[in-house]
């Protein structure tokens, strides 16, 4: 059985801990947090020379911020700045690039001219199911996109979400 040790594994590591002293042994209170919060040295595999630097380079940074607020607090990034990040971190720069495999179709329904079709079709449809005639806020293909790549006005029609789902099944007769 995994995870479980048999009796007589039990009886061998308690036979080669004896002697030995625990980890927290004589520790108590604070004593027991500090020994906690050391973990692994931050500058382990650091030559002498480096080592003396590092640490006097980190003590004094430490000790300039110490009890201070952030430099940037409070303030605000200018447009051209957001503009200047924005650009530093598309397509292939940003940390979500997948190296450019976004859908076709996620594209064009992401895309301004779909939304504007959207708003149109929406509002020449009065906000109305096209199939049961309820309060609909869905904008549906008609002749699915796999099929015909069409965003045409006239490829375009409001669905309640009910019958949007519904559609989905019938949608079937295209694949």
């Amino acid at each position: 059985m995994r995870g479980h040790h048999s009796e007589e594994s039990k009886r061998k590591i308690s036979e080669s801990l004896k002697g030995r002293i625990a980890w927290n042994r004589g520790l108590r209170g604070k004593e027991y947090l500090k020994h906690l919060k050391r973990g692994k040295a931050w500058n382990k595999g650091l030559t002498k020379e480096t080592d003396g630097r590092v640490a006097e380079n980190v003590r004094k940074a430490g000790l300039a911020k110490r009890g201070k607020p952030s430099s940037f607090k409070g303030k605000k990034h200018t447009k051209e700045a957001i503009e200047k990040i924005r650009k530093a971190h598309m397509g292939a720069k940003s940390p979500n690039w997948r190296g450019g495999i976004t859908p076709e179709y996620f594209k064009v329904h992401c895309s301004s001219e779909f939304r504007k079709k959207r708003k149109i079709i929406l509002e020449r449809d009065n906000y109305t199911c096209q199939r049961c005639g309820k309060p609909a806020k869905c904008v549906d293909i008609i002749i699915p996109w796999r099929v015909s790549k069409n965003i045409s006005l006239n490829n375009l029609q409001t669905l309640c979400r009910h019958c949007n789902l519904s559609k989905i099944q019938d949608d079937k007769v295209y694949r």
